[in-house]
């Protein structure tokens, strides 16, 4: 749930930004910039998610 709920506020915080933006002022490569900023986003939330359930592997928990 904790992490659902970061997910829904850093798509909230990219939504507004990405938004607002006039597409013709930009060349086609920066058009796609908001999309690599997402896909890093992605790939952090994914890194985080291991982090965790290694963590909690090591710590002996269990859900």
């Amino acid at each position: 749930m904790c992490l659902f709920s970061l997910l829904l506020f850093i798509f909230g915080l990219t939504y507004e930004s990405t938004r607002h933006l006039v597409y013709s002022m930009f060349s086609p490569f920066l058009i796609l910039t908001p999309t690599y900023q997402l896909i890093y986003i992605i790939i952090g939330i994914i890194v985080v998610l291991v982090i965790g359930v290694v963590y909690n592997d090591n710590k002996g928990g269990s859900l």
